[in-house]
Parts: structure tokens; sequence; C-alpha cells
């Protein structure tokens, strides 16, 4: 697994404006809907997108979308588009149900509720979860914070990844991304 940063904000900004586009031309009662929402970037790290109704925006989250191609975040743009478009239609939000998924396949993206897109990728974060080897560390996840009990570079003796008892049991460890990438490169060289 590698970082790869693929979209920028000014990508984001680009296709969020193209899209507007594709829906003032092609889908004008639709376009009336989603010009009401304001459009801004967030700061989730398990959401590409949000759209939230009361305060008509709709927001990216640059953590995640970064990690995916100028489609991909296309699609999660027009994603978040059709739930506006639904509740703006509709009068109620059906969330990921039939009529959210009519809308999505409307105006061009894949109706499904969540992506698997970039999950191969190591996103950067203050503090990843390894597994400890004689190789070196093996990438398991990002950990944002830590807890007041999660100690820091020591083995969490007793805990383990769900499936793979053996292999992992005592040998997760948190520590820092920094270290996470020098361990790396120094397995990358031998």
């Amino acid at each position: 697994m590698t970082l790869t940063i693929k979209t920028t904000k000014e990508d984001v900004l680009r296709i969020y404006n193209e899209c507007l586009e594709f829906l003032k031309n092609n889908y004008p009662k639709y376009y009336d809907v989603v010009k009401q929402y304001r459009f801004s970037f967030g700061k989730k790290k398990r959401s590409y997108g949000t759209c939230y109704y009361r305060t008509k925006e709709i927001k990216l989250h640059m953590y995640l979308i970064q990690t995916v191609n100028n489609t991909e975040a296309k699609d999660t743009i027009l994603h978040e588009m059709a739930h506006a478009i639904d509740q703006g239609v509709n009068g109620y939000s059906s969330g990921h149900g039939y009529n959210w998924k009519r809308i999505c396949k409307q105006i061009g993206c894949k109706p499904v509720s969540t992506s698997s897109v970039g999950a191969d990728v190591i996103k950067p974060s203050k503090f990843v979860m390894v597994v400890t080897s004689d190789e070196g560390y093996e990438y398991v996840k990002p950990v944002h914070r830590l807890g007041s009990r999660t100690p820091l570079n020591k083995l969490l003796i007793g805990t383990y990844l769900r499936g793979r008892v053996k292999e992992t049991q005592n040998k997760l460890m948190v520590v820092t991304f920094a270290d996470f990438q020098a361990n790396q490169k120094a397995s990358d060289k031998d």
C-alpha cells in the first residue's frame, strides 16, 4: 500500500461547477434545488461527502477525497447532489432508498451508499495501528487520537485482528505516522 494523492481542492471545485452546469443544461428542476445548497469542505475522516438538509450544505471531506481520482470525486459530488434533489423534489429524504437511487441513475452516479475506492491506500493520520513482525510494520488502520489508555510504541497485549487471531495476537501497536513511514523506507531498502 502506498500513499497517493490524486484529487486536489481545485479539482473538486472545478468538478462541482461542472456538475452544476450539467444539471442546469439537462435537469433544470434539479438544478433549481441544488443551487440553493452551499458547497464547502469538511473534516470528516470516515466519509467522502455529506449533504446537510437543514443548513442546505454539501460538504466533501478532503481526507478521503484526496485518495481517489477525479472520476470518483465526481461520483461523490453527484451522490451528495442526489440527496439534496431527493429532499427538495420529494419533500423528504429517502436516505439511500428507491427515490434516491432513481435520481442517481438519472444524473449519472452510482446508486450505492458506500465506497471502497481508496480502501487500499494508506491515509495520513497522526498515528497508525500496525502489526509488528521481523520484517517491519504491516499497516492496519489510521488512528486519529490516542485514548487515555492507549500506549504509544508498546505492544497492545491481548488485542488482535478479528479473523487473524494467531498471527496478530499481542503483535498490534500504535505508532506515529512518521515512525511508520520511516519503518517502511527502512524495510524497502532491505
